[in-house]
């Protein structure tokens, strides 16, 4: 079963140039990787091509447990970001960051779709 999830939009995000220069710039992506590693999250990037980045995240949920969550990473910047869940939790995730330029600013949005199995409920 995938379900949309809620299409969220943020018009009070920074001036477009700021997004355009975390999004594109090497050393702000590793600074991102470096939050997960603080938070317990150790992530690996398995292979780069171009705008596409395919990452496995490591994450401890328990006393000796990890959950692994394999994605592909999609850049557009500085118009889009988008993830594909390729493995983890869930069957089915997409997810889309777009910005937006406005006279203000920039507009965030995020658009996604969660595919789910029901567990045991969704065996046939």
């Amino acid at each position: 079963m995938r379900q949309p999830l809620d299409a969220k939009r943020d018009g009070d995000g920074p001036a477009r140039p700021a997004l355009e220069g975390d999004v594109a710039h090497p050393p702000c992506a590793r600074s991102g990787v470096a939050a997960f590693r603080r938070m317990g999250v150790k992530v690996e990037i398995l292979e780069r091509t171009g705008q596409m980045v395919l990452a496995a995240h490591r994450t401890p949920v328990g006393a000796r447990l990890t959950a692994v969550t394999v994605e592909t990473v999609s850049l557009d910047p500085p118009n889009r970001m988008g993830f594909r869940l390729l493995r983890g939790a869930a069957p089915h995730v997409v997810e889309t960051f777009t910005f937006d330029e406005i006279a203000d600013g920039t507009r965030l949005t995020y658009t996604g779709e969660l595919g789910t199995d029901l567990w045991r409920l969704g065996q046939a």
